[in-house]
C-alpha cells in the first residue's frame, strides 16, 4: 500500500503530522478493507524514511527564527 504524503502534511506548530485526517482515514480504510485477504501488509510513503525528521527539524528551526528566537532579522 503506497501513501503519497507530500501534499497532505499538517504543518501546524502544535500538531505536525505526515497525513491529514482524510488521508489517514483513507489509509485505514485501505488497510482494513478486507482483513484476512493478505498475510503481510507493507505500507510505503513517497518520502524517504529519514526525510520526515529532517523536514520537521528544519521547519521547527525556521519557525523559531521567524518568530524572533535569535533576535530580529
Amino acid at each position: 500500500l503506497m501513501v503519497d504524503s507530500r501534499a497532505s502534511r499538517i504543518l501546524d506548530e502544535q500538531k505536525r503530522s505526515m497525513l491529514d485526517e482524510a488521508e489517514a482515514q483513507w489509509l485505514r480504510d485501505q488497510a482494513l478493507d478486507a482483513p484476512g485477504t493478505y498475510d503481510h501488509l507493507l505500507v510505503g510513503t513517497s518520502l524517504p524514511w529519514l526525510l520526515p525528521p529532517l523536514i520537521h527539524d528544519a521547519e521547527s528551526w525556521n519557525a523559531a527564527l521567524c518568530s524572533g528566537a535569535r533576535g530580529e532579522r
